[in-house]
């Protein structure tokens, strides 16, 4: 269960990150 537990929380803070980057690239498609 603390792997499981573990494993979720890494996923959230990895799809905060992927959300963020995505953002950055439509930012700078939209710039250009």
């Amino acid at each position: 269960m603390i792997v499981a537990t573990h494993s979720s929380e890494v996923l959230e803070i990895a799809d905060r990150v992927i959300s963020l980057e995505e953002g950055k690239l439509i930012e700078i498609e939209a710039s250009n």
